[in-house]
């Protein structure tokens, strides 16, 4: 319930796109974004008794903001990178930093502020935080206005409602959401992990939690291996290193016996995952037209997390099909719900078959 503001992103990014607010079409909005999630966390802070509905409320409040926010982030970022021909190196850095301060110390420090601060303390930190996000307002770059010659180009920019006229009758958006919808379906084998770690490895709780560790060093890995491709990669060409390495990610879990095993099969896993990832979000943004990035980028957004929700469930029973609950052991349950889950990311080439030869974001709308 909480997540029904991801469902609702392509709305949001219309709006930014043809309702500027205060003249603005991205920093405006960015400081709504961040002002809700603030006072949703402040909302949470000073609740002196704690109640499910006004909780879900708050956190509705907060994930509103943060869809929001997200949408201006991915068209910021996917117009940067497609107007500098580079969206890999720009989505790079922003991977990157993350990676590293996951790997090194924002896991301990979330874990000190569980184990040692108050909900009050923790809220009204959150709060301050996002408040932050303010002094990112210098580096946000305004779309021209409409009918305004870009200094660059020199060339009149689209009318925002008949560029978006023009996208939603091509056919090529709707193919790109169709492979996203399937590859939202393939199911994930992170649910049934801990389980097969615990029962039929026997490893400690502490030793999977430092796994993070390697999955964070994984995920690095894949975004740099990633820099070996060429800038110029095609939907075609994305959507299919997406598949491929998204289902070879399942061949060195397959192998994992022992702890020295889990270590080196969750550093494999991660590093072909992020690699996946990558090529996954570098193809929504090669399918944006230019001056439309928030409403397509979150169009495709809102259908892969719709169909996440169905992937997960998938996700979460497969393990309740193959193993003890059904009488088989927890190695057996672990195996075929990992090539249960390569077997229904098979589809995704046919699918790929059907995908634009040509990328939406290299168009050039005419102007009305």
């Amino acid at each position: 319930m909480i997540y029904l503001p991801t469902y609702v992103q392509p709305f949001m990014g219309a709006c930014t796109e043809l309702y500027p607010l205060f003249g603005s079409r991205r920093r405006s909005y960015f400081i709504l974004a961040s002002l809700t999630i603030s006072a949703a966390w402040l909302l949470l802070a000073f609740q002196t008794h704690y109640h499910l509905v006004s909780a879900i409320c708050c956190l509705l409040i907060a994930i509103t903001g943060f869809t929001l926010r997200g949408v201006l982030i991915n068209a910021i970022t996917v117009a940067m990178g497609n107007n500098l021909g580079n969206y890999k190196g720009v989505q790079t850095v922003l991977q990157l930093l993350p990676l590293v301060l996951m790997a090194t110390f924002a896991g301990r420090l979330g874990g000190i502020v569980t184990e040692h601060w108050s909900y009050r303390a923790a809220f009204s930190a959150a709060a301050g935080v996002s408040l932050c996000y303010l002094f990112l307002l210098p580096l946000l770059k305004e779309p021209d206005a409409v009918g305004a010659p870009p200094a660059a180009s020199g060339e009149e920019l689209p009318n925002p409602r008949l560029a978006l006229r023009q996208a939603l009758k091509d056919r090529r958006l709707w193919a790109v959401t169709a492979f996203v919808a399937y590859f939202g379906l393939v199911p994930s084998p992170d649910t049934a992990r801990p389980y097969y770690l615990t029962d039929a490895l026997h490893l400690s709780k502490l030793f999977i939690g430092e796994l993070s560790g390697w999955g964070a060093l994984g995920a690095i890995l894949g975004v740099l291996l990633v820099q070996v491709a060429p800038r110029r990669l095609g939907v075609r060409a994305l959507a299919t290193l997406a598949a491929s390495a998204t289902i070879l990610a399942m061949v060195p879990l397959m192998l994992i016996h022992d702890a020295l095993s889990a270590k080196v099969g969750i550093l494999a896993f991660n590093i072909l995952a992020s690699l996946g990832a990558f090529a996954y979000s570098w193809m929504w943004a090669r399918a944006c037209p230019k001056g439309l990035e928030a409403v397509i980028f979150g169009t495709l957004a809102s259908t892969q997390a719709l169909f996440y929700f169905i992937c997960d469930w998938l996700g979460t029973h497969m393990y309740d099909w193959f193993g003890p609950a059904t009488g088989h052991s927890a190695a057996y349950g672990w195996h075929w719900t990992l090539i249960t889950c390569m077997a229904l990311g098979a589809p995704l080439f046919v699918l790929i078959l059907l995908l634009p030869k040509t990328d939406p974001a290299d168009d050039h709308l005419a102007a009305p």
